[in-house]
Order: C-alpha cells, then sequence, then structure tokens
C-alpha cells in the first residue's frame, strides 16, 4: 500500500503557513507512482501494489491553526486543493489494478438536504467536509478517525494477504 498527498499538493512556507504547490502537478505525481510501481513489480511480480487515496484536507484550517490572522483568504486556495485531490484520486482509481483502497475523504462528509423555494420537489443535498469536528488542525485526523482509517486499512490487508 502506497500513501500519500499531503506533502506533493502543499508547500509549507514563512510561519508554517501551507498554500497550493503550483510546481506539482497531478501527471508528475502519477508518473512517480507508475515508476515506483513498476520497481516494486519488478522485484516481485506477484506483488499487488495499492494506491491509497488522499483524504480531503484544509489549508485555511491548518493555517488558522498556526495562528494565521486571517485564515479565510485560504477559502479559495481549499476549494481549487480540493479539486486536485480529487482528481488525484479519480486518477489513483485507475491506476489500480483491480482494488482500490479506501475512500477516506468519505468519512468527512456532512450532507444536508436543503429546500429551494416552497416546492418539494426542489429538495437538494448539500454536501461539505466536516474539518472543524474531524480534524485536529486541518490536516491530521482525531484519534477516533484515525483508529477507523487504521482499521481499513486492516481490513484491506486481511481481504488481501488471508
Amino acid at each position: 500500500m502506497v500513501w500519500l498527498g499531503t506533502c506533493e499538493f502543499t508547500k509549507i512556507g514563512a510561519h508554517r503557513y501551507i498554500s497550493i504547490n503550483s510546481s506539482e502537478t497531478i501527471d508528475g505525481v502519477i508518473e512517480r507512482l507508475v515508476s515506483i510501481k513498476t520497481k516494486i513489480l519488478e522485484v516481485k511480480s506477484s506483488a499487488e501494489v495499492i494506491f491509497l487515496s488522499c483524504p480531503i484536507f484544509s489549508i485555511s484550517h491548518w493555517n488558522e491553526y498556526q495562528g494565521h490572522a486571517i485564515p479565510e483568504t485560504f477559502a479559495d486556495e481549499d476549494i481549487k486543493l480540493q479539486e486536485i485531490i480529487e482528481s488525484f484520486n479519480t486518477k489513483l482509481d485507475s491506476l489500480n489494478s483491480t482494488t482500490s483502497g479506501p475512500k477516506f475523504s468519505l468519512d468527512l462528509v456532512k450532507s444536508s438536504r436543503v429546500r429551494r423555494g416552497r416546492s418539494r420537489r426542489n429538495i437538494q443535498t448539500h454536501i461539505s467536509y466536516n474539518f472543524k469536528d474531524l480534524y485536529l488542525d486541518g490536516i491530521h485526523p482525531i484519534e477516533i478517525l484515525a483508529k477507523l482509517w487504521l482499521r481499513k486499512l486492516q481490513n484491506l490487508v486481511l481481504d488481501k494477504c488471508f
């Protein structure tokens, strides 16, 4: 299992604030992963390499945790980062040959039904991510979420190896 993402798509600057790493591309990361997979399969051709999805995380929540005076200024970067991670995870799914790993971002989803107007037909589902309650600092999960993700990884290993 190979898991990455946080450091590939963000860079750390002064005062430990992070921002989008514009020099890193999704295709560049995927190329490196293909190279890693090739090297592993050269050593052990019967191995199955599974690339784990990158969970969505929040630049603005991390920067707020680090003491940034106006973390809301990173809201646009949060949206861009979410798009990058979703695109990256889609490409990872195609890179995994038979099995993809758990979708960690689904554990962060907070959905609500919103009615537009008076008609019952105009009910829409609004989806957002629950960073405040499930991440310590915008990137690192709280203990219960970390245990859940570890359990999902254990189940994947048990399913594949035993």
